[in-house]
């Protein structure tokens, strides 16, 4: 997960410059904590115009401190070192973003949700005392284009130090490479099969991270819909969520169309992990929209029977 500093957690809030410096040096020790984990927080240049202390903007206040160092520092991290979200935005300025009626389009609120639809899954980093220290963080997303339908997005947010390194914790880093991914993934998702030439096909291909987090992430939504079946075999209440939430709006998973099964039958038809000598068609497809991949598995899903990945790699019913 990608973690962007919230600078609508910035609103005048703070009485004074020493009350503010408080929270700061709060802020930077999750930073810190950040980067002992192999992340970073990555920040904005216009954090610098947010408004900690009323009436002043933050490079107003960061100018006022006594600590030449830690001021140095400060603003070597929000000018040059960033790492920075806006060296391309990933979303348009022409999408509209709004949390409880607030409109929140170029802010990371904003950035985070587009980025979580797209597959690259991201979190926020927020200053307390704020009135933005909840979590999980409800943003609406207005987009009229490409015929996509108003969404709800849900992010996670943190800013206690605590909560904050026990996720850390429990959440390495994401593989770089497809070769890494192929690696940890029997581990990590233990109710998934994974054939043996599953990842063949992305062997030479351009190496995004967004695409592997996006896999990942299509990989959990299967575990955990595999792991969603009761003593007697009956999909839970979880499960039942999980399918209606990813598997029948078309946006995550869907079926291949009857025409591309008819033209394209040869493309889907797959040896079976666990049966040599025998084949498997898979139509059933996770969508990676970056570099447009795919993910075919075994359907349906049932209780008694692993879920088998057989190919991840581009588009396999193009035209």
């Amino acid at each position: 997960m990608e973690l962007l500093a919230n600078d609508l957690s910035l609103h005048e809030q703070f009485h004074d410059i020493k009350e503010f410096q408080t929270a700061l040096s709060q802020f930077m020790r999750l930073r810190k904590l950040a980067r002992k984990y192999g992340r970073e927080v990555q920040c904005h240049r216009n954090l610098l115009k947010s408004r900690p202390v009323p009436g002043r903007k933050l490079a107003q206040v960061l100018g006022q401190f006594d600590d030449q160092n830690k001021r140095r520092s400060l603003m070597l991290w929000l000018t040059k070192h960033g790492p920075f979200w806006d060296e391309p935005p990933k979303h348009s300025s022409d999408d509209y973003f709004e949390v409880n009626g607030d409109v929140v389009t170029d802010t990371a609120a904003g950035e985070a949700a587009y980025r979580n639809w797209s597959g690259a899954e991201s979190g926020l980093v927020s200053f307390r005392p704020s009135r933005w220290n909840a979590t999980p963080i409800l943003v609406n997303w207005h987009h009229s284009s490409d015929g996509l339908e108003d969404r709800q997005i849900s992010l996670s947010n943190w800013w206690e130090e605590g909560s904050f390194e026990t996720w850390l914790e429990g959440n390495v880093p994401p593989p770089k490479t497809w070769d890494e991914l192929r690696a940890i993934a029997p581990a990590r998702f233990p109710k998934l099969v994974f054939g043996q030439s599953c990842f063949a096909a992305m062997k030479g291909m351009p190496i995004a991270q967004c695409s592997i987090n996006r896999c990942m992430e299509l990989l959990r939504i299967l575990n955990q819909l595999a792991d969603a079946f009761d003593c007697n075999g009956k999909r839970t209440s979880e499960g039942n969520d999980l399918h209606q939430r990813y598997f029948t709006g078309g946006n995550d998973f869907s079926d291949s169309s009857d025409s591309e099964k008819d033209k394209f039958v040869k493309a889907l038809t797959f040896i079976h992990p666990s049966q040599p000598g025998k084949s498997v068609v898979c139509p059933w497809h996770g969508k990676i929209r970056h570099q447009t991949l795919r993910m075919h598995f075994t359907w349906p899903i049932i209780s008694d029977e692993p879920v088998y990945i057989v190919y991840v790699g581009p588009k396999l019913t193009k035209v």
